[in-house]
């Protein structure tokens, strides 16, 4: 039963707010202090006086207390776009650096693998180059050879001769 009294009844944001809050509230939210203290003076000084009782001044109506929340919304969405441009900005930066950074170890890249080529092309031109030195080396080397023997020869024959004369 208990339950079914507390559901019944209007939450507190559905029931409209009273006109000496609701200009309270606004100038607690512009932050006019001494405005809200000579205002809440008057207001409790006309009340004394009976000038009007706060019974007749009556609730806002809805429509004003909506567009307060629309415009807290609103600011609150704008603070959030604002952020969000701003990450979009920092990531776009982000973005544009690495791009930067692939595009310069891509050149480098492109630029190490034509040395690598360069020079493969270079050892296999000198090994081939090489290859034909080969024969010419091994003619060499043999003669070399015959030439020392003749000279060891040549030089023994000399030494007995010598030795005969």
């Amino acid at each position: 039963a208990l339950q079914s009294v507390l559901t019944s009844e209007k939450s507190v944001s559905e029931i409209p707010e009273a006109m000496d809050d609701f200009f309270c509230n606004f100038l607690v939210r512009l932050g006019m202090s001494r405005t809200l203290d000579c205002f809440q003076t008057e207001w409790y000084e006309l009340i004394e006086r009976g000038a009007f009782k706060a019974k007749d001044v009556g609730l806002v109506p809805t429509v004003f207390t909506q567009n307060q929340q629309l415009q807290a919304e609103n600011m609150r969405l704008r603070k959030d776009l604002d952020s969000y441009k701003l990450a979009a900005n920092k990531a776009k930066e982000a973005f544009l650096k690495m791009q930067k950074e692939r595009d310069f170890h891509r050149m480098h890249h492109k630029r190490v693998v034509q040395e690598k080529n360069r020079l493969i092309c270079d050892i296999k031109r000198l090994k081939a180059h090489y290859a034909s030195y080969e024969p010419v080396l091994k003619q060499l080397t043999e003669k070399y050879q015959n030439t020392l023997r003749q000279k060891m020869l040549t030089s023994l024959e000399r030494d007995r001769a010598v030795g005969q004369v």
